[in-house]
């Protein structure tokens, strides 16, 4: 290996490793100061190439092909460090058998390459859901079923039709990849928090017509600053006599219950808190800790509204916004401001909407306001796979939300599966629904074709029994043909990747890693060149 090359700022460092496979490496380490830096690169680099050239006894993937090698995704950093550590590799004029596979998606055959959404290349449901002329629509989308190909088919039907379309994803990287499916600059695809903060910083309206006392130029607080805007409120309610302990307490109890207040409301603007507090306690929607100090009234909901307003003006003091009042505030301006309503309107004519499932009544206010009355939505959804219900999310009522909203909607569903064999589609239903009732609009998925695979269940009473057994499973794996990338492991907590699992892998010379593992600095191989 070879490092090819070095550069260097005042907040980031990235190096770029060649191997003579053809293959490259980038790694980047970002730190506060570059004193941290001027120490930390040296051992940073021989961490790396040791943890690759020299001692392939600890690191077992040393001589494995390339193309079969896992990646390191992103690490905790130490103390002192504010962002990431990161491995990954990409292909760059290696050998032809190196080369990554052109053209359709793998497992799904009938999938589109990128760049290509003609709905011909679609099934016969994408297809009838891509091409829906109904102005509300639905598509049910199971795991698996080419739900992100029928998206970006659908979105490049509109713009051929000379549609406006804006895209609504839950991630950056969702919606990167509608990006460069379509290949199109004309598409806006972006997460909801991005959108909500063009909307409120564009420079066609003023925010001011509000009346929040809000201006365009408003700062918008992490999680560090909005518990500094929260200490500061309770002091000043508090008078100073609570000690420094009990406000601590307070601080985090109260953040986590006003986010959650602020997802149960399209906005929480110009209405009752005092009501939304006691709903949220009625429904057990917020848990708050029981603060033993005399000088703490009751956590009544009169009491968290007083609060969530003192917050709320503290925030306003420093023309500041939380992450929740981007959404709301969002909603407020739409609703309250006709002419910026009719603006977005007339700007957009279709509004999709991805992971459907986990839209709060934020989220979906804002997007049945975009629509408006003479727009389109296209929504794209299963409720089997809602992640969000601590934020507010409920795809059940989401769904009934947007049957009752439009009652004329089109309901689609994708049941075809590129993914998963048929038996592991049956035992994902079976638990899924092993104690609640099947919904009555149900439709099992099925898979597109016939391929091997099975389902095994392993009582373990003991972790070492466990890190044995799972390493079993995995040479079995291997001796029928598969590679090391092939394989995965799957594990509830931190603790039971532990020592016991990484010892029998590395016993076994199977070469691992753990994704999200610990810091980089806590790692026994790093912490020997430092």
């Amino acid at each position: 290996m070879i490092f090819s090359q070095l550069r260097q700022t005042s907040r980031c460092l990235i190096k770029s490793v060649k191997t003579p496979q053809g293959r490259s490496f980038r790694a980047s380490f970002a730190y506060r100061d570059r004193r941290i830096g001027r120490y930390a690169v040296p051992a940073l680099k021989r961490s790396i190439t040791q943890m690759f050239v020299s001692r392939p006894a600890v690191h077992p993937w040393v001589g494995v092909p390339l193309a079969s090698r896992p990646f390191l995704l992103p690490l905790s950093a130490g103390p002192g460090i504010r962002s990431r550590f990161s491995l990954k590799t990409s292909a760059r004029e290696g050998p032809e058998d190196e080369k990554p596979r052109k053209g359709r998606k793998a497992g799904n055959p009938k999938g589109p390459a990128k760049g290509n959404s003609s709905l011909s290349a679609l099934n016969d449901e994408q297809q009838a859901a891509a091409s829906d002329p109904c102005h509300a629509i639905y598509v049910k989308a199971g795991p698996g079923t080419g739900k992100t190909q029928m998206l970006a088919a659908r979105v490049q039907y509109l713009l051929e039709k000379k549609r406006s379309v804006l895209v609504f994803t839950f991630t950056k990287r969702a919606a990167l990849e509608i990006k460069e499916r379509i290949n199109s600059k004309s598409v806006v695809a972006a997460t909801f928090h991005s959108i909500c903060l063009g909307i409120l910083t564009s420079k066609d309206y003023n925010i001011e017509d509000l009346g929040t006392g809000h201006s365009k130029n408003f700062k918008l607080f992490d999680e560090d600053d909005a518990k500094d805007a929260l200490k500061m409120a309770l002091w000043s309610r508090l008078q100073g006599q609570a000690s420094l302990e009990t406000i601590n307490k307070l601080t985090d109890t109260l953040m986590e219950a006003f986010k959650v207040v602020k997802n149960l409301r399209p906005t929480t603007y110009k209405i009752d808190m005092a009501q939304v507090f006691q709903e949220a306690l009625d429904g057990n929607k917020i848990s708050l800790n029981t603060i033993s100090d005399k000088h703490v009234p009751l956590l009544d909901a009169a009491f968290l509204a007083e609060l969530f307003g003192l917050y709320q003006r503290e925030l306003l003091l420093n023309n500041a916004l939380d992450l929740a009042d981007l959404l709301g505030l969002t909603v407020a301006l739409l609703q309250e401001v006709p002419y910026v309503r009719r603006f977005y309107n007339n700007k957009y004519s279709d509004i999709l909407v991805d992971e459907f499932q986990d839209t709060n009544p934020p989220q979906f206010a804002l997007a049945s306001l975009l629509k408006g009355d003479a727009g389109n939505i296209f929504v794209v959804g299963d409720a089997d796979q809602m992640i969000y219900s601590w934020r507010g999310t409920d795809s059940t009522v989401m769904g009934q939300n947007f049957q009752s909203r439009w009652p004329d909607c089109s309901i689609r569903t994708l049941s075809e599966n590129y993914r998963s064999p048929q038996v592991t589609l049956d035992a994902s239903r079976a638990v899924l629904y092993h104690e609640r009732a099947v919904p009555p609009d149900y439709q099992p998925l099925r898979a597109s074709a016939h391929k091997p695979g099975g389902v095994f269940y392993v009582a373990i009473k003991t972790p070492k029994e466990e890190a044995h057994t799972t390493v079993s499973i995995i040479q079995k794996t291997l001796s029928a043909g598969m590679c090391f990338s092939d394989v995965a492991v799957l594990y509830r907590t931190k603790r039971q990747a532990s020592r016991d699992l990484q010892e029998c892998l590395k016993d076994a010379g199977i070469p691992f890693i753990i994704l999200g593992s610990d810091s980089l600095w806590e790692n026994k191989e790093v912490r020997l060149h430092l």
